[in-house]
């Protein structure tokens, strides 16, 4: 078993989907007959090998999970631990930033506990946040019991931007780079650092004090979703609705073609 339960990939591809299963086959058989196998280690070694379309991925804790993925694999049948897939060529990378609200508890703990360069991006932001703000980003991020709560908002912006960016580390370290970035809200603040147009600083100090700003506006105004009608159409629909108070009303987000977000 792994140390600490944790879960391991372990990557295999083939050019067609017979010889995909073919090489499930012979994998599975190869473990089963290997004594005191590495899991980490097989997981290493299959990442390095050359990369065909038909694909698949199994995840595993102990040899068992693996064995049994792997037949279902050969058999081609279903099995939780497998996941098949066939690779296209999908054209360009973009990253897409979230704004506020993609928070969830832990979501970071266990990558800066196991990932040095998720970490390292979290403490070079954690220093430079430190003098701009009343609290720690890094007992935030390990959940200390008197850590910083994240439904603050001036606690949560420069977070969620800590974690995208170190996210953004993390990714380009293994290969994948952006053709276009681009963010929501908040998230138009990691985009602009992820494409260098914002230095690590000017963007920390940027998100720092946008989040202590919202806390002097929080309970000034409302929005409100309405779905049905396009951009065109709101200018008659809020002259129906608010006669009176229509031209305070605008219009915050555009979020599909028949979503929309109103605030005033």
């Amino acid at each position: 078993d792994l140390p600490g339960g944790g879960w391991v990939p372990w990557l295999l591809s083939a050019k067609t989907e017979t010889s995909l299963r073919e090489y499930g086959r012979r994998l599975r058989d190869w473990a089963a007959d290997t004594d005191g196998l590495d899991l980490i280690g097989v997981a290493h070694a299959l990442a390095g090998r050359s990369v065909f379309p038909h694909r698949a991925v199994i995840l595993g804790r102990t040899l068992d999970d693996f064995t049994n993925a792997l037949t279902a694999l050969a058999d081609g049948t279903d099995h939780d631990n497998l996941t098949l897939g066939e690779a296209r060529d999908s054209g360009k990378v973009a990253f897409i930033y979230p704004g506020q609200g993609s928070q969830w508890p832990a979501m970071a703990h266990h990558l800066y506990r196991t990932s040095p360069v998720f970490r390292n991006s979290i403490n070079t932001t954690d220093t430079m946040l430190r003098g701009l703000v009343d609290w720690s980003l890094l007992d935030v991020i390990l959940e200390k019991p008197d850590a910083a709560s994240l439904e603050r908002v001036d606690v949560v912006q420069p977070t969620l931007f800590a974690v995208t960016t170190a996210l953004t580390a993390l990714w380009r370290h293994h290969g994948i780079n952006p053709d276009a970035v681009i963010g929501h809200s908040q998230g138009e603040i990691t985009a602009a650092h992820a494409a260098d147009a914002l230095t690590l600083n000017q963007a920390t100090r940027l998100i720092a004090h946008r989040g202590q700003a919202l806390t002097t506006i929080e309970n000034t105004g409302g929005m409100l979703a309405i779905t049905g009608p396009t951009p065109a159409d709101l200018t008659d629909l809020l002259e129906q609705l608010v006669p009176d108070h229509a031209a305070e009303l605008h219009l915050a987000a555009h979020n599909a073609p028949t979503s929309c977000v109103l605030s005033g």
